[in-house]
């Protein structure tokens, strides 16, 4: 449920105050499943001038204006997204990838550059450590490089 207004690309952060769910009358806004989920996430300097490009191409106009809206200006539907998802994964050659697979692999790599567990729950919105934690993979060569780190460590590189 990200808007406009959600998105302060000078102080380069998004402000999550609302989700979307579907229930009986279809979907709605509410607030996120804990107050944990209510946030302001940073974003990543590299990402700001694609963002700008979002705005001005793709975002619903106006300050309330959906950030991710379907054609008719509504919601997005879960299939809509999936389709551009998926050939944006199969240009990359990742056809395996999936959407929350993004989730695991943002918080990891914060993780890999230093941020520390508390940080990792105030960007993922996590109330506990424990889930923290489930969103940090190691990846197949990175016991090989942390041995390498350690032996430039160990003889004073």
């Amino acid at each position: 449920e990200l808007r406009r207004h959600d998105v302060d690309l000078d102080k380069e952060v998004v402000h999550v105050r609302r989700a979307v769910v579907r229930g009986p009358k279809g979907k709605v806004a509410k607030k996120p499943k804990s107050e944990a989920g209510i946030r302001d996430v940073p974003i990543p300097p590299f990402l700001i001038d694609p963002l700008w490009k979002h705005l001005e191409i793709h975002a619903a106009p106006g300050d309330q204006g959906l950030l991710f809206p379907a054609a008719n200006g509504g919601y997005l539907a879960t299939i809509s997204f999936g389709r551009t998802f998926y050939a944006a994964r199969d240009a990359a050659g990742r056809p395996d990838l999936t959407l929350h697979e993004l989730r695991h692999t943002g918080l990891t790599r914060y993780a890999q550059i230093g941020a520390t567990t508390k940080e990792l729950m105030d960007i993922a919105g996590h109330l506990s450590a424990e889930m923290a934690l489930r969103y940090q993979h190691v990846e197949d060569d990175r016991p090989r490089l942390l041995a390498a780190r350690l032996s430039e460590f160990a003889n004073g590189d």
